[in-house]
């Protein structure tokens, strides 16, 4: 049995009139919002819009140009890299290479931030990566080799190292890009069952604006960096407001059996 970890109380992020510029072209901002734990917090908004941008700078890739951004009550450079890794996981949207790795040695590095790079790994480490796998299915996998699998098993793959870093947030960028509807389905069902079981944080970046109303708890809604809606699903599927954030004609109707809003191009 896994003991609990003392992490900080829904430590969360602040931002404060946080804003991005590469080139003298503002990317993202002036920000400001709080993004706490226990909910899926969706990012959504057409190319260049600033989403992968903001997850950047939450994930420390990126400094922020002007204003502030705390984690857990402090600002985000205070924190050092593997103190920070314990509470925050990352995806890219371009995964890394895995060439050779079994998905058993992928799930166990996501201990690292634990044990260190040459660390052996711990009773509690091994734990940690066997509940990750069978949290994700991916048990059966275990020692098969990471470039051979599916697009929806890679994924879980990928969603397991990042349990077994026992992160109190994820950050994940696109991870239904390149899968088709049921395996988005699949994924993002699992990660709303991490938000409601476990009191994970997630920040999540989606291009279907139907399967963020459906999985997400909250979403902002970004064109041209700036901020044009944050709030709950129901209060974006509007058609005008769909119309402004895409530019194209939008409607919207009820699911036949859940009466949930679903938004069309008209």
């Amino acid at each position: 049995m896994l003991l609990p970890l003392q992490h900080a109380p829904d430590p969360g992020w602040d931002l404060d009139a946080v804003s991005f510029a590469i080139g003298g072209r503002t990317l993202l901002g002036p920000l400001t919002l709080r993004l706490g734990a226990g909910q899926v917090h969706g990012l959504i908004g057409p190319n260049g819009s600033g989403k992968s941008t903001l997850l950047r700078l939450l994930g420390r890739h990126l400094l922020a140009g002007s204003g502030s951004i705390r984690f857990g009550g402090r600002p985000i450079g205070a924190w050092g890299n593997r103190d920070f890794a314990r509470h925050v996981a990352y995806l890219p949207q371009a995964l890394p290479a895995s060439d050779g790795l079994l998905v058993q040695e992928l799930v166990a590095l996501g201990r690292y931030p634990w044990h260190g790079a040459v660390g052996r790994l711990t009773p509690r480490d091994h734990a940690a990566v066997e509940a990750a796998m069978r949290r994700t299915g991916v048990q059966v996998l275990s020692r098969r080799q990471v470039d051979s699998l599916s697009g929806g098993e890679r994924q879980r793959a990928w969603l397991a190292m990042m349990l077994a870093q026992e992160a109190r947030f994820l950050l994940l960028d696109e991870p239904t890009s390149a899968l088709d509807l049921a395996h988005q389905a699949e994924i993002l069902g699992l990660i709303r069952r991490l938000a409601r079981e476990d009191g994970t944080g997630v920040v999540i970046v989606l291009h279907d604006v139907n399967m963020a109303a459906r999985h997400c708890d909250s979403i902002l809604a970004l064109s041209a960096g700036q901020a044009l809606l944050r709030g709950a699903p129901a209060d974006l599927m509007q058609p005008a407001l769909l119309e402004r954030l895409y530019k194209v004609p939008m409607g919207v109707l009820a699911h036949p059996a859940t009466g949930e809003p679903i938004g069309y191009l008209q």
